[in-house]
């Protein structure tokens, strides 16, 4: 009789024990992002030390959390429309135009007007140094009959550099403003400049490029005019 022989095969395997998500302390909640209104909030945030494994709890996909702050109000120096000019004791001549610095208080908001009230000076007195450093009259003039009138100053244009073929070998550029003049009686117009114009220097400018553009033939007419790069027209507006 042959012996029955039995063989016992063992194989070693590893079951993983299920490890749960493990995260840090939160942080300290941090400052507020305005200093008044309502729009502010303050944050904290936590990371994770150790990821789970197997059947562990998984962390969560939030890390942070946001809180509204505490609602104050919010108080600032205002500045009013200028007034119009103003010639002391006489129909035209040099002037002076104002304007007015008001204290008000809103909820953070200045783009709704509604949401700002006018309130005592007091309630700004912390920013008044900065404010009186803001301009609150300036000379202006009523032209008389006969007198050659100047508009207004235009903006300053854009920095320009002096280029060659696109690049410039400058940092510090050029900018301009201009004022038109308007006749106020057809005999003076020979003494009146055509136009005045001011320059500055500045810092940043760009290398621009022009172009002479043409418009289509209209009654064997067309216009022509030089455009800059940015497309301002330089000679003007083409008719």
């Amino acid at each position: 009789m042959e012996l029955e022989k039995k063989w016992k095969l063992t194989i070693h395997c590893l079951v993983e024990c299920p490890v749960n998500c493990q995260l840090s302390q939160w942080s300290p909640w941090t400052e507020c992002s305005y200093s008044c209104g309502l729009q502010g909030q303050r944050m904290r945030s936590r990371s994770i030390t150790q990821q789970a494994r197997g059947e562990g709890r998984p962390c969560p996909a939030h890390l942070a959390e946001a809180r509204q702050c505490p609602v104050k109000p919010c108080y600032k120096w205002m500045l009013g429309e200028w007034s119009q000019c103003q010639v002391e004791g006489a129909q035209c001549g040099e002037g002076l135009r104002v304007r007015n610095l008001t204290c008000v208080v809103h909820n953070g908001s200045l783009s709704d007007p509604v949401s700002a009230k006018q309130v005592e000076e007091e309630m700004c007195e912390a920013k008044l140094m900065k404010a009186k450093g803001q301009e609150l009259q300036q000379p202006c003039s009523v032209p008389c009959p006969g007198d050659c009138h100047l508009t207004e100053w235009s903006s300053w244009s854009s920095c320009q550099l002096t280029c060659l073929e696109g690049r410039s070998f400058e940092t510090t550029g050029r900018q301009a403003r201009s004022r038109a003049v308007v006749i106020q009686a057809i005999e003076n117009q020979d003494s009146c400049p055509q136009q005045v114009f001011q320059t500055q220097t500045c810092k940043e400018g760009k290398c621009l490029s022009y172009e002479w553009r043409t418009s289509p033939w209209t009654d064997n007419e067309r216009c022509v005019w030089c455009q800059r790069s940015d497309g301002v027209n330089v000679t003007g507006v083409p008719h």
